[in-house]
């Protein structure tokens, strides 16, 4: 338990503010186009043009996440059909209705099955997709912040949060890494973060706190650490709390 709260609403309230960040145009309600419009703005903002492999790269990993996040909430494996789109009942307590999962709301606990991962294959070819959500070859529809929320949940519960996750960090990292060198300086993330809109004393932070062994650069492995930390531990400060902006 945390600060009064259960551990499962601490956690809750992490996916609630992811849920908020990726909500980019503040409609209440999340879509493809809202996971590439996040991609598109940190390219641009570090002036990495829109067709580069590492910003090709980086809004396939935002694909791969919104697909396995639609999956889970219709309440399939991951690149197993079920999408947002369909007008049909997903059979875990989420909605599909006009295109909306999650229009009834959704629990974290039903309907959980093993094995939902997406392979890279499944996200769509990357040399294909353009900005702001072209090139897409599944995931149409919204998710509420309900089903958004559950699906996090779901996965977490399943094990499947490093498969969830994975390409999108790999590929954030090897966008912000500037000099390619595999890893990423103090510089080189506080652009980034400042960029997505943190500070650069708040970058500081996080940084050191990734910064798992102290060579002064973070890897994809420190990275991904920190992400997961995020979405599996309840108790706040901690290094994805930090990177993800999350600070209740």
């Amino acid at each position: 338990m945390t600060s009064g709260i259960t551990d499962d609403e601490a956690l809750r309230a992490k996916y609630m503010h992811r849920f908020r960040q990726h909500d980019t145009d503040g409609d209440g309600r999340v879509t493809a186009e809202d996971f590439d419009a996040r991609a598109v703005r940190l390219t641009r903002a570090l002036r990495v043009p829109d067709d580069a492999p590492r910003a090709r790269d980086l809004r396939a990993g935002a694909r791969h996440m919104w697909e396995g996040l639609v999956a889970l909430a219709d309440g399939g494996a991951a690149g197993e059909g079920g999408r947002a789109g369909e007008d049909a009942s997903a059979g875990d307590g989420t909605t599909a209705g006009a295109g909306i999962i999650g229009a009834e709301g959704a629990s974290a606990a039903e309907g959980a099955s093993a094995g939902y991962g997406v392979s890279a294959g499944d996200a769509g070819d990357a040399g294909d997709a353009g900005p702001a959500g072209e090139g897409r070859s599944a995931g149409e529809g919204a998710l509420t912040e309900a089903a958004f929320v559950a699906a996090l949940a779901r996965a977490r519960a399943e094990g499947g949060l490093a498969d969830l996750v994975g390409p999108s960090v790999a590929a954030h990292l090897a966008l912000i890494d500037a000099d390619g060198d595999g890893t990423v300086s103090l510089g080189e993330f506080t652009a980034g973060q400042v960029a997505m809109g943190q500070s650069a004393a708040d970058a500081a932070e996080a940084f050191a706190a990734m910064d798992t062994d102290g060579d002064g650069a973070l890897s994809t492995a420190e990275w991904h650490a920190a992400v997961l930390d995020f979405y599996t531990t309840p108790a706040p400060p901690t290094p994805g709390n930090l990177v993800l902006g999350h600070r209740p």
